[in-house]
C-alpha cells in the first residue's frame, strides 16, 4: 500500500509539474493571511486532501531517505515488512517514519 501510495504520487507529480515560483508564491500569501484564516484553510485543506497528503509526506520520506543513502538493515527490512502484515489484518497504518533510524 506504502509503495502504491509513493508510485502514485511520483506518477501524478511527473505528469503535472507546476512551477516552483507559482508554489512559492502561493505559500507567501498562505502566510499574509491571520492565523484564523490560515488555521481555517490547513483544516479545509486536510478535510479534501487528506490522501494526497499523506502521499506526498510519504514520497518525501522515502526520497530524503535515499538522498541520504539510509537504507533499512535486513533486520529492520524484516520488521517492517512483518508490521505490514500485522497492520493489514488490524487494519492499523504503519508510519514509514517508525523504520528509518
Amino acid at each position: 500500500m506504502f509503495i502504491e501510495s509513493c508510485l502514485k504520487f511520483n506518477k501524478k507529480k511527473s505528469m503535472n509539474p507546476a512551477p516552483t515560483n507559482t508554489a512559492h508564491s502561493l505559500y507567501m500569501l498562505y502566510e499574509t493571511l491571520p492565523d484564523d484564516l490560515q488555521q481555517a484553510f490547513l483544516q479545509e485543506l486536510i478535510q479534501k486532501k487528506h490522501q494526497e497528503l499523506v502521499d506526498l509526506s510519504f514520497y518525501l520520506d522515502c526520497k530524503q531517505t535515499k538522498d541520504e543513502n539510509e537504507y533499512l538493515t535486513e533486520q529492520e527490512h524484516q520488521m517492517f515488512i512483518n508490521s505490514l502484515s500485522q497492520c493489514k489484518s488490524r487494519k492499523i497504518t504503519a508510519n514509514p517514519g517508525d523504520y528509518y533510524a
